[in-house]
């Protein structure tokens, strides 16, 4: 069951009430189920309280692919926190709450500490320690098509691929200037913008399509994933400049399809990475304009060794592979329902 992916403030406060009528009209007609997945933008507290039918007690893992106390807002001040309190409430009541990065589970806990802290009174202290124990860290799994060998000859032009959603949080003013010190610096490049575009967005887009025109080969949104898919294997450099990441989906695809990363050092990045197990990988963090031209000029050069972006591509098929993630979520849904029947 599904809502169109529009109006999401209006989603999530609305959508329990809905998807409840739907799961008690399919009950009714003598459809059974063995668990509830929801993500986050549904407000589980709302969806159990609302059930009128034996709906009521099916298990309900809740996924979050975010949480709104790290969204990041355009002024700290449009923070609505009635929001956050539907995440808390959404894990509070799920049976299990899934994350999709430690990131993630780390940021939302963090947040939820802070706000005890200013909480007027009867804070729910407890809570968290509630939260945490029904946690779990759960990656998404992801697609992937391997490219050919890559040319690496004298005459090779480094093509950059830059992909995600074209609003403020993906920073695209960091994009332009890290671009315009490439420029400066006399580094050659190809350039691919892709992702959905919305009515608004930020005027950054319009000011690298004019200054690096003659340096696109993709521009926009690719209609087909055989079309996305295309780009990023035709592509030598996967570039992110995004402030707000929870796991990175583009960054891990184009990464098992042989992509070098050029990632920030923030977010989810470090532990998409596994920086943690391969401290070389830091080579492709960076924390500055500066810091990122540099290593896309390194990359350019070659003076990144290939058995490096090789050994991570490999790693992270591993890791988010379908054919990995997908027994590992039925293992962990069925370890729920034989809790839940004990």
């Amino acid at each position: 069951e599904t809502l169109p992916d529009r109006h999401w403030k209006w989603r999530m406060r609305h959508s329990a009430i809905e998807f409840a009528q739907r799961v008690d009209r399919l009950w009714q007609t003598g459809h059974r189920w063995d668990a509830v997945l929801t993500t986050d933008m549904l407000n589980v507290a709302e969806f159990k309280g609302l059930l009128k039918t034996g709906a009521r007690q099916i298990p309900i893992v809740v996924y979050f692919h975010e949480n709104q106390f790290e969204y990041p807002n355009q002024t700290e001040a449009q923070r609505d926190f009635h929001f956050a309190f539907t995440n808390l409430t959404s894990a509070l009541v799920a049976d299990v709450a899934w994350f999709n990065s430690r990131f993630n589970l780390n940021s939302m806990v963090s947040h939820l500490q802070q706000m005890m802290k200013v909480w007027p009174d009867f804070a729910p202290v407890g809570a968290i320690e509630k939260i945490v124990d029904k946690s779990f860290v759960q990656y998404p799994g992801i697609s992937f098509e391997t490219s050919k060998q890559r040319d690496r000859d004298d005459n090779h032009v480094s093509h950059i691929v830059w992909a995600g959603r074209w609003e403020h949080d993906k920073n695209p003013e960091m994009l332009f200037d890290i671009l315009t010190e490439l420029e400066t610096r006399s580094v050659e490049f190809r350039l691919s913008v892709i992702g959905q575009q919305f009515r608004k967005c930020p005027g950054a887009f319009d000011a690298i399509q004019q200054k690096f025109s003659d340096r696109i080969e993709n521009w926009g949104y690719l209609v087909s994933r055989d079309e996305y898919f295309r780009v990023i294997k035709s592509a030598d450099i996967f570039l992110s400049t995004a402030s707000h990441e929870f796991f990175g989906l583009s960054a891990a695809e184009a990464m098992a399809s042989g992509c070098t990363p050029v990632l920030p050092n923030r977010l989810a990045y470090p532990e998409l990475l596994n920086v943690e197990k391969c401290e070389a990988r830091m080579a492709f963090l960076f924390d500055t304009v500066s810091q990122a031209t540099e290593i896309l000029k390194a990359v350019a050069d070659g003076e990144i060794v290939d058995e490096l972006t090789n050994s991570l591509c490999l790693d992270v098929q591993q890791r988010f592979g379908w054919e990995n993630r997908a027994p590992e979520l039925d293992r962990s849904i069925e370890s729920m329902m034989a809790s839940n029947d004990t």
